[in-house]
């Protein structure tokens, strides 16, 4: 039903609210990260593959934000 409803304005302003949100999140667990990094737990290696990965996130969410999807 989800997909085959037009979206209406208050669903398209909450889903914007929501990938605001993430982007609010992924910001959150990179500066999270940096501070791991500084600790030596974990390998250069994981905290790089785990920057990477919130790094394409962002992008997506930043690209679907301005409507190029």
């Amino acid at each position: 039903m989800r997909y085959t409803t037009p979206p209406t304005e208050e669903t398209t302003a909450f889903a914007q609210d929501m990938l605001e949100l993430r982007l609010a999140l992924i910001e959150a667990m990179r500066a999270r990260l940096t501070t791991l990094s500084s600790g030596g737990a974990f390998s250069t290696r994981a905290l790089r593959h785990t920057l990477a990965e919130l790094d394409a996130d962002q992008l997506s969410i930043e690209l679907r934000l301005r409507g190029d999807d």
